[in-house]
C-alpha cells in the first residue's frame, strides 16, 4: 500500500519479519505450532517471506497459514512443515484445517541457536501430514455433518438463533430490504467474462451503464471503464428484491469522467491496466470476486475504436487508476471531473435500470 493517509504508518512484510518484536516473540514465547492469519492470496510470494522469517529462528515448527483476498478455494504446502488454506469468499465456505503435532516437537528454545525444531536443531526430512476440507455453508450440509458425528437432528436450531433471526428480520423490514423491485429473466454470473452469455459484467457494462448513465442513453462517444472488483454477487433468476441489488453492488460509488480521450490511448491504457492488474497480488484491486474467472481486471462498455475520441467514465474507486494509466500512455496531465449525473451511483444505477427494464413480478 502506498496511498495511505498520513495518520497511518505502513510496515512492509519484509521489515516486519526483521523487527525486534517479531524475533523476540519467536525466541521468548513457548509454543508447539504457529497459525498465521494473513489477508493475502494463498499463492502470494510474501507467504514465503513470513515463513522464512519464522524458519530462521524457530526451525521446523509446524506453521498453518489461513489466507484470503482472492476469493477462491486454494491450498498448498510451502514446505514440509507448513500448509496454506484459502476458503473462498463471503462465508460461502467453511474452511477446516488440521494437523497432528509430531511427537518430537519441542517448545523449548535451543541454547545454541535459539531455534525450535522437530528434532532440536536437526532438520527432519519426513515432514508432516496436513489435512483440510471445504464445507459449503448452508444449513442442510452443516446439519448433515453434525448428525454424522453423533449430533441429533434439529439440535443446531437454538432459541438464541431463532431470536437472532427475528431481530435480523426486524432490521431488514425497517430498511425495506425485502421490497420487490422486479423479476430477473436469467441467472447472471459475476465470474463470467464480460462477453459471455448471462454475464453480470456483460449486463452491467452493455445494458445497465449505457441505458442509465450515458447521456443520451447508449451514446457511443462515451466509454465506461470498470474494475471487476465492483460487483460482488450473482443476480439470480426470479423475483428481485432491494437486498439483492445492495448485495450485488454494495459500494455506492459515484462516477467521474475523463473527457476527450483518444481511442488509441485508451486501448494502450487498458493493456497497461490489465497487464498489471492480472497479477494476483496487485493491491490496486478492490478484492476481486474471483481471480480464476475469465474476467479481465478492467473491462469496457464496448471495444475502443482507435480512430475515435471518447469521454471515459469510471466509478470513484477506479477513476484515479484509469487516469494514471492514461497519463502514463499520453505523457500529459488529463482532467478528472465529477460526472453530470451525480444522483446515480454504482448501486442506484441498478435500481434505475430495474425500474425501467425488469418486469414488476415473475407471475
Amino acid at each position: 500500500m502506498d496511498d495511505n493517509t498520513d495518520v497511518v504508518t505502513i510496515e512492509t512484510v519484509e521489515s516486519t519479519v526483521n523487527s525486534t518484536w517479531f524475533k523476540n516473540t519467536l525466541i521468548t514465547e513457548k509454543y508447539d505450532a504457529i497459525v498465521i492469519l494473513f489477508h493475502i492470496d494463498y499463492r502470494d510470494p510474501l507467504i514465503n517471506t513470513v515463513l522464512d522469517g519464522i524458519r530462521s529462528i524457530a526451525g521446523n515448527i509446524p506453521v498453518q497459514f489461513l489466507t484470503g483476498h482472492s476469493h477462491i478455494r486454494g491450498y498448498n504446502e510451502p514446505d514440509q512443515y507448513s500448509a496454506n488454506l484459502e476458503a473462498d469468499y463471503y462465508f460461502n465456505t467453511l474452511g477446516y484445517a488440521s494437523f497432528d503435532l509430531p511427537v518430537s516437537t519441542s517448545s523449548s528454545t535451543s541454547t545454541s541457536t535459539g531455534s525450535r525444531g522437530l528434532n532440536g536443531d536437526k532438520e527432519d526430512e519426513v515432514g508432516m501430514i496436513f489435512y483440510h476440507e471445504y464445507v459449503n455453508v448452508n444449513v442442510a450440509e452443516l446439519e448433515g455433518i453434525y448428525t454424522s458425528v453423533g449430533g441429533i437432528e434439529g439440535e443446531m436450531t437454538t432459541t438464541e438463533g431463532l431470536e437472532l433471526d427475528i431481530n435480523v428480520d426486524a432490521v431488514r423490514d425497517s430498511m425495506d430490504l425485502s421490497a420487490p423491485i422486479g423479476c430477473s429473466p436469467e441467472h447472471y454470473s459475476v465470474t463470467k467474462g464480460v462477453d459471455e452469455t448471462h454475464s453480470m459484467y456483460g449486463l452491467f457494462m452493455h445494458d445497465v451503464i449505457p441505458s442509465q448513465l450515458f447521456t443520451p442513453a447508449y451514446n457511443d462517444t462515451q466509454m465506461m471503464v470498470q474494475g471487476t472488483g465492483l460487483l460482488r454477487y450473482d443476480l439470480y433468476k426470479g423475483d428481485v428484491i432491494v437486498d439483492d441489488i445492495w448485495t450485488l453492488s454494495p459500494f455506492n460509488d459515484g462516477f467521474k469522467v475523463i473527457p476527450n480521450v483518444k481511442g488509441s490511448d485508451l486501448s494502450q491504457a487498458l493493456n497497461e491496466l490489465n497487464g498489471v492488474s492480472n497479477v494476483v497480488y496487485d493491491n490496486r484491486l478492490r478484492s476481486p470476486v474471483s481471480v480464476t474467472s475469465s474476467l479481465d481486471s478492467y473491462v469496457t462498455s464496448s471495444a475502443p475504436d482507435d480512430e475515435r475520441v471518447y469521454d471515459v467514465l469510471a466509478c470513484d474507486f477506479d477513476a484515479t487508476y484509469v487516469l494514471k494509466a492514461l497519463e502514463s500512455v499520453t505523457g500529459v496531465e488529463l482532467d478528472l471531473e465529477v460526472y453530470e449525473k451525480e444522483d446515480l451511483t454504482a448501486t442506484t444505477v441498478w435500481f434505475s435500470w430495474a425500474k425501467e427494464y425488469l418486469n414488476a413480478t415473475c407471475n
